[in-house]
């Protein structure tokens, strides 16, 4: 007879580094998240494929990294992207004033614990983004660094957080343009 072994423990997630979106369009995607969120890029390169080509733009805002992958044979990502700002009202004047059209206005959202503001848009390719301004005393401390940047990062706990929100909804949830609206 063998002996027993443990079961395998389950790994722990103790960072994310990025986020990868599949977009039709890199050039246009690259442009948007360039010109209206202010991430920088830092690199753009094509890999040849049997039948098509993929193209991978690299960029980031803060010290997160997304990469913007056009292959025409993936599906489309649906994930959800939360970046996280100073300022939600000025934030939310600049996507307005970029021809961005809000799922929501500014509103606050998880009154039990700290009120985190949020507005919800979606990016060229209709990924839902969610803009997460923190109060002075909740997030990251990254995020309470003097700043003049409006637009500082991307929030991965968001990602984590998104089950507890749809937990948090009623039976029937809510839901407008896509978006579960907390």
């Amino acid at each position: 007879m063998l002996p027993a072994t443990p079961a395998p423990s389950l790994a722990r997630v103790r960072a994310v580094d990025g986020v990868a979106l599949t977009v039709s369009d890199a050039e246009r995607a690259a442009e948007f998240y360039t010109r209206v969120l202010f991430f920088e890029k830092m690199s753009d390169y094509e890999l040849p494929g049997p039948d098509s080509r993929v193209r991978i733009v690299r960029m980031h805002l803060g010290d997160e990294l997304m990469e913007l992958i056009e292959d025409p044979a993936a599906g489309r990502s649906l994930q959800r992207v939360a970046i996280v700002v100073n300022d939600i009202e000025q934030a939310y004047l600049w996507l307005r004033r970029h021809g961005v059209q809000p799922v929501s206005p500014p509103a606050d959202w998880n009154h039990e614990t700290a009120v985190i503001r949020t507005v919800h848009f979606n990016d060229p390719d209709g990924h839902p983004l969610e803009l997460v301004e923190f109060p002075a005393d909740k997030g990251a401390g990254r995020w309470r660094r003097p700043t003049d940047r409006i637009f500082l990062g991307i929030d991965h706990s968001a990602a984590v957080d998104a089950e507890l929100r749809e937990a948090a909804l009623s039976p029937a949830g809510r839901t407008e343009a896509g978006h579960r609206v907390p």
